[in-house]
């Protein structure tokens, strides 16, 4: 069976969990075999041209976790594990997970073993002494009567639409990633009614709220806020121009109003253009052309499933609701764009690409 340039990822469970994509069926693609780890996986598809639909974040925080504790080989009744049943949907196993972990502790431990930086300490933070976990587990009946009712729900979404500024009082996670006192912008209140807020030290942890204590902002404390804001948008703009870096209604643009600008990276477009369009059959260095770029660029990191592209014929423009997110990348993309060489040889990928889907549709 061929590899398509997409492909889904797949796992396989067993002793140890192992990772593949699967092949036109939805089964495991045994011509590449399997990988021991995500992180092999994802390697591979990356020298290969493939893009692999990813996990679900709340999935590949499990699995991860998962296969830490089976090589640090934490006994059964301390790590995470899962049962298997027969009955899901076609007939097919439901593998059902197991562990004394909140979701967001779980989402830590598997960010800090993503990133390499679990040692000794942070084993022991999240075990606690004795590798028993510091934390209280909840059977499902504290869950049950711990749920908010859809009215509860309702009253939290009408009092915290997107874009509310607030402040955490307290997390009642052990393991805070998020210091009391710290603000942050609330995302959106999903369907159990906890708040997703995007803080301002750039994590995304959720406010559960018969839980953690926070509140909204005064309107005063907004209008102090609004003009340090001002005050930070201007030095921003000063060393990312001639981009320019904007914030409406909670959203954060990085945009190119004016193509024409940027003559010195538009250059890049049109050398392009000289090199291989002889015909001049195209027209090259739009907005759509440049979102192409940005894309190309951050094709591997996570942070581009938070960007909003809305550029048009003249105007590159791309948006979140990530402040921090959209800055970082606003430096790492000028940086490139000043560096004539390297950002040629993006364009050029890029447009031979676009030139080659072109093509066909004549």
């Amino acid at each position: 069976m061929e590899i398509t340039q997409t492909a889904r990822v797949y796992v396989k469970y067993g002793e140890t969990l192992a990772f593949g994509l699967c092949n036109d069926y939805g089964e495991e693609n045994e011509r590449i075999g399997l990988f021991t780890s995500y992180e092999e996986l994802a390697t591979y598809c990356r020298e290969n041209g493939i893009h692999c639909v990813d996990l679900e974040p709340e999935e590949k925080d499990i699995l991860t976790v998962y296969q830490y504790e089976l090589r640090q080989k934490m006994p059964e009744d301390k790590r995470l594990t899962y049962t298997c049943e027969w009955g899901g949907e076609d007939g097919n196993p439901v593998y059902t997970f197991h562990s004394r972990a909140s979701e967001r502790m779980m989402a830590e431990l598997a960010r800090q073993i993503r990133y390499g930086a679990v040692d000794e300490t942070a084993v022991s933070q999240f075990y606690g002494e004795g590798r028993q976990r510091p934390y209280r587990f909840q059977n499902e009946e504290e869950k049950r009567l711990d749920a908010l009712t859809p009215l509860q729900v309702e009253a939290y979404q009408q009092l915290y639409p997107d874009g509310t500024r607030i402040e955490l009082a307290n997390m009642a996670e052990p393991f805070y990633s998020v210091p009391n006192g710290m603000r942050g912008r609330v995302l959106s209140v999903d369907e159990t009614g906890n708040i997703h807020v995007v803080w301002d030290n750039g994590r995304c942890f959720p406010i559960i709220p018969n839980m953690d204590a926070f509140r909204a902002l005064r309107p005063s404390e907004l209008e102090q806020e609004a003009l340090e804001q001002r005050t930070r948008l201007e030095e921003i703009n000063r060393t990312l121009t001639p981009f320019q870096f904007h914030c409406e209604n909670g959203l954060y643009t990085l945009s190119l109003p004016r193509l024409s600008n940027a003559r010195n990276y538009q250059e890049a477009f049109t050398r392009f253009s000289f090199s291989c369009d002889e015909d001049g059959l195209f027209h090259y260095g739009t907005g759509h052309d440049w979102a192409h770029v940005f894309a190309e660029v951050f094709q591997d990191d996570p942070g581009l499933q938070q960007i909003h592209f809305e550029s048009e014929e003249d105007r590159f423009c791309v948006a979140s609701k990530n402040p921090y997110l959209l800055k970082r990348m606003g430096y790492v993309f000028k940086e490139l764009c000043e560096n004539e060489p390297a950002f040629q040889e993006v364009v050029d990928k890029v447009l031979h690409r676009i030139q080659e889907e072109r093509m066909l549709c004549f």
